[in-house]
């Protein structure tokens, strides 16, 4: 299960993953269902990610977008990604900081591993919804796209830029 845990959190869609945080007839109990429910989340916004920064930064129009999109794959999600090899590594060795006695890994020791990051995907994925126009706004602004006033206003003047 930690292999596919990993894996997912890599980029790589876990149907095993899937299922085992949304079927209740499952062995786990509410708490690891609840726990492999957040690290799906996670697995779900890399992924989306993943794919939405590809295409911004083949796709848009504007350069700025597109080198917003480059960097935060090559930036944050590359940083959210050796986060999951640290981890990994960190289990291969039997660390003794995520490996318990009779080498028994605590699923809630993975899950402290990504502690914050789910806020900074959430943030990241905002930022590109306002690139590629989906980002609330309503009307004209929304389906405008990505606009030098636009980004200035979520970045500076409503506070979107703590992330």
């Amino acid at each position: 299960m930690l292999h596919e845990i990993l894996l997912s959190l890599s980029g790589h869609p876990s149907p095993l993953l899937r299922s085992a945080s949304s079927n209740p007839t499952n062995a786990l109990t509410t708490p690891e269902r609840a726990l492999l429910s957040s690290l799906a989340h996670l697995s779900d916004l890399h992924i989306h990610l993943l794919t939405s920064t590809a295409h911004t930064a083949t796709a848009h129009p504007s350069v700025i977008c597109r080198a917003v999109a480059s960097a935060t794959d090559v930036l944050h999600l590359a940083a959210f990604r050796r986060k999951v090899r640290v981890v990994e590594e960190t289990l291969l060795r039997k660390d003794a900081a995520l490996v318990g006695a009779y080498d028994i890994v605590p699923l809630t020791a993975v899950g402290a591993e990504f502690v914050g990051w789910g806020r900074r995907l959430e943030w990241l994925g905002r930022v590109l919804e306002i690139m590629v126009g989906d980002g609330g706004g309503g009307g004209r602004e929304a389906s405008a796209g990505c606009t030098g006033g636009k980004g200035d206003r979520f970045f500076f003047r409503r506070g979107g830029g703590g992330g």
